[in-house]
């Protein structure tokens, strides 16, 4: 037999084993078990996000107040309530300023009033007007400083502004929506995920079948560790001798659909089958590359999907039927539901605002860059 009818023979073998009619054999939901678990690497683990720097507001005000300063002695008593500038008015109307731009410009022209004011220390470029420009050299700067400033007012329009997820995720790293995802409720952990949490509610008077379908009504797939419990954990009479993921997760007991759910005890330890989790941040590489793989592990009968073993009538844990979770009508009218209606849209959404936060950071240094080489 050649090489290559070797690979194809060994693979119609895998694949039959996967979706024939046979009974699940131990460690049958192995690949199921590793690609779950690259997900629970991800706990506690902060996101490879970029600190956004501020916008550069001294370099932006130091040409706002050099504007102020050229203009002509005329404008600038305007915004000054007494002859000796000691009060700036608190709006344009008293200043007399209409159809100037003052909607857009007045903050800008009142913060660099201020600066002037008398006996006012605050000003940026005071050690710029000794010794004073001749009346000619003033002309001519407050033109050229007019439209840096103008230039200066346009640019900083384009400095981004966060959104409440972007600044959720800046405030907060990592997210706690990501421990949710993984582990249910309140928990952070494996160590204190509980009985119901994971499920969204208590699963010991529901069929097993309608738990483990993402589509169905009763469905409790509420995170990633009833995910892992639907494809790992035994069923109470048909089940694998040495376990159904490997044996080192082998629940201690079992779950019996429409009787009791998987104990506390034993959904922890299938979340902490996959180890502990490295100190390394998460990229937004990593979280794609583990739902790419997840999704992949999906197959189908008809126009159902399964993730797990399945060999028929649904995933009730059976190693005869289906120890597996069911996406019902994914090939369908359904196709985005691995996607959106499970705990894998947290991670969509990570990564995408991680995208975003990216792209926002960018955006802010380059709007700082050309505010540093505008300042004179």
């Amino acid at each position: 037999m050649g090489a290559l009818t070797k690979v194809l023979t060994l693979v119609v073998f895998v694949l039959a084993q996967r979706i024939s009619g046979l009974d699940m054999t131990d460690g049958g939901n192995r690949q199921e078990h590793a690609a779950l678990c690259s997900f629970f690497a991800m706990a506690g683990r902060k996101l490879d996000i970029p600190m956004i720097d501020p916008l550069a507001e001294d370099d932006y005000k130091y040409i706002q107040e050099l504007n102020f300063t050229f203009a002509p002695e005329t404008w600038q008593s305007k915004f000054y309530k007494e002859a000796d500038r000691t009060t700036v008015h608190g709006d344009a109307n008293p200043a007399s300023l209409q159809n100037v731009g003052e909607e857009r410009h007045w903050p800008d022209w009142k913060e660099a009033a201020q600066a002037f004011r008398k006996e006012s220390k605050e000003s940026r470029v005071k050690e710029l007007l000794e010794p004073p420009l001749t009346s000619t050299a003033r002309g001519i700067a407050a033109v050229e400083v007019a439209a840096i400033a103008a230039s200066a007012w346009t640019i900083k329009q384009d400095y981004p502004a966060l959104t409440a997820e972007q600044k959720a995720y800046a405030a907060t790293n990592p997210p706690p929506d990501l421990a949710k995802a993984l582990f249910g409720g309140g928990a952070t952990t494996a160590e204190t995920v509980t009985a119901n949490d994971p499920f969204g509610k208590s699963v010991g008077s529901t069929a097993r079948d309608q738990i483990c379908d993402v589509g169905h009504a009763n469905s409790g797939i509420k995170c990633a560790t009833a995910m892992l419990a639907c494809v790992c954990e035994p069923h109470n009479a048909q089940a694998t001798t040495n376990g159904e993921c490997t044996e080192k997760a082998k629940p201690v007991g079992n779950w019996n659909g429409g009787v009791s759910g998987p104990s506390q005890a034993d959904l922890q330890k299938l979340a902490k089958s996959c180890g502990t989790p490295p100190s390394t941040k998460l990229t937004r590489t990593e979280i794609r590359s583990a739902i790419t793989h997840l999704r992949s592990l999906i197959h189908f009968d008809t126009n159902d999907g399964y993730l797990g073993h399945y060999s028929g009538t649904g995933c009730n844990g059976s190693k005869g039927h289906g120890i597996c979770v069911k996406f019902t009508n994914l090939m369908a009218s359904d196709k985005t539901q691995f996607e959106t209606k499970t705990w894998v849209a947290k991670f969509v959404q990570a990564a995408e605002i991680m995208d975003s936060l990216q792209q926002t950071a960018a955006k802010a240094a380059a709007v700082n860059a050309q505010l540093k080489n505008m300042k004179v």
